[in-house]
């Protein structure tokens, strides 16, 4: 894998394609006898674990079940044989094939599917193991309810974050009791807990590639539920290998509880552009970027109350940053005056850092760097080979910060600190080296500067209320934006009266409603 987070491909490379039923395709005749007809394509993975729903009366193309169950085994094997203990059975001690070793089973092991160092750790994998049968159901009863389901999940996930050698064995696990497992229910409460361990530690690098390709091989799955916790692990796994996690915090049970729901309610937070998109498709049909995007910097802007000194630099309270999360992830695009400027401009910042893959992609960012050292004609340039929809986003983003640095006298935040505090989010360093972090980190701020001081836009790039000039058509009267909390109690002008009534600017509740109403 690439390491980044988010990407239904598992992985950079994705050997085996997607099967689909095609008339003039070979023949293929499957474990049961029947014969049918499939094509093999390669599929580019696209930049998210969970995709919206589709449209009606549009067919999804799902993998057919021995297929899908053959390409699963497949993923891990080649890792299995480097890293596997070897698992013997019967009087004569009969070594166990890796494929084998690889598939479900009702039975507990007898020692660590990976080799171990100790007796002890091979003890805690074997009690690991018992565990996760007793979770989906394998050792004949399961924990009853969601609350002791995820107690039980969370007392295995507290395991693998406390005994560093046993994440890659839980992972292993997992993948053996989803491998051909006869029972659909079983089956998704081993996807629970894939979900949990993948919210909450990374594999290690050695088995990070295989993890994401096994898991990959779940995507086109027949059954919608497994899809879905497919491609969610796929985004929560690619995400914490970027990111390292909490590093070695253990989540708190009511998170881990709110995991269980999620893959099931996509968010607009860390999909990818494509996503964020379709989802707010019906709700916003003639919108050509994120509304999730548009609606922070227009509320930045509306009665100024991003134009206060340090914007996007001072912290914001978190507190009040995971509330206007959680409240933008119901698709009320709306931002209530309860939060001031530094909280709406900490969740723009955060929005573009966690999308599923960087604006600036991992294919251009050695470019990029060599650019912001060479040329600011390179760098304009690159802008051009961006995805169209990127580039839109892109555009819209630059339009909206040098609308910004117009304040500067007020916000201290010119061209260059705007570039300092959102190049880390418009690009991601592949390498994990610090001094390659260290080094490219001016040459990332020097590309951002260059956009934000010389990319050519026009009208359409720009955001509501303001010209190609970046002069703002209207601004609140009074001392504006000020201590952030409400604009400073600057009364908006007419022009923003109108733009809000006319729905181009998120409307706030009116005072005494509920913020989330």
């Amino acid at each position: 894998g690439d390491g980044n987070d988010g990407g239904d491909g598992g992985g950079a490379s994705q050997p085996l394609g997607h099967v689909t039923q095609s008339d003039s395709a070979p023949v293929i005749e499957g474990d049961d006898g029947m014969k049918r007809t499939y094509t093999t394509q390669a599929v580019a993975p696209s930049a998210a674990a969970v995709r919206a729903p589709l449209p009606p009366g549009a067919k999804e193309e799902t993998l057919p079940l021995e297929i899908g169950e053959q390409l699963a085994n497949f993923q891990l094997e080649s890792f299995a044989h480097r890293y596997f203990e070897k698992h013997t059975k019967g009087v004569f001690r009969r070594q166990i094939p890796v494929k084998e070793m690889l598939t479900w089973g009702s039975d507990t092991i007898s020692t660590s599917l990976v080799k171990m160092n100790s007796q002890a750790l091979q003890k805690e994998s074997v009690s690991l193991f018992k565990q996760v049968l007793a979770y989906m159901g394998d050792a004949g009863g399961v924990a009853k309810g969601e609350r002791a389901r995820v107690q039980l999940g969370y007392s295995i996930v507290q395991k693998c974050i406390q005994t560093a050698e046993l994440r890659d064995e839980m992972y292993c696990q997992l993948c053996k009791q989803t491998n051909q497992n006869p029972n659909i229910e079983s089956l998704h409460k081993g996807w629970e807990l894939f979900v949990m361990c993948a919210y909450s530690f990374a594999p290690t690098q050695d088995l990070e590639q295989w993890l994401l390709q096994y898991v990959a091989a779940w995507h086109n799955d027949m059954v919608q539920t497994t899809r879905m916790f497919a491609r969610y692990t796929t985004r929560l796994l690619r995400k914490i290998v970027r990111t390292g996690g909490k590093r070695g915090k253990i989540p708190p049970m009511n998170e881990l509880a709110a995991q269980l729901k999620a893959p099931f309610k996509p968010s607009p937070f860390g999909a990818s552009l494509e996503e964020c998109m379709t989802l707010q498709q019906a709700q916003f049909p003639d919108a050509d970027v994120p509304r999730v995007m548009t609606c922070l910097m227009e509320r930045l802007l509306t009665d100024e109350l991003g134009v206060i000194e340090g914007i996007f630099r001072v912290p914001a309270d978190q507190g009040g940053a995971n509330t206007l999360q959680k409240h933008l992830e119901t698709y009320d695009f709306t931002v209530p005056d309860k939060f001031n400027g530094h909280v709406v401009g900490s969740v723009l910042k955060f929005w573009l850092r966690d999308l599923a893959d960087p604006i600036i992609p991992d294919t251009l960012y050695a470019r990029c760097i060599d650019a912001a050292s060479s040329s600011n004609e390179t760098c304009l340039a690159l802008v051009e080979e961006l995805p169209p929809l990127t580039q839109k986003v892109l555009r819209r983003l630059i339009a909206f910060l040098r609308i910004m640095a117009k304040y500067e006298e007020r916000t201290l935040m010119g061209q260059d600190n705007l570039a300092m505090v959102f190049a880390p989010n418009l690009l991601r360093c592949p390498s994990q080296n610090m001094q390659v972090l260290f080094e490219n980190t001016k040459h990332e701020q020097e590309f951002v500067f260059v956009l934000i001081s010389e990319l050519e836009l026009d009208d359409a790039d720009h955001v509501f209320g303001y010209g190609a000039d970046a002069k703002p058509m209207y601004s609140a009267t009074g001392s504006g934006g000020g201590g952030g909390g409400g604009g400073g109690g600057a009364k908006p002008t007419a022009h923003s009266e109108a733009l809000r009534k006319s729905g181009t600017v998120a409307q706030p509740p009116s005072a005494g409603a509920s913020a989330f109403a």
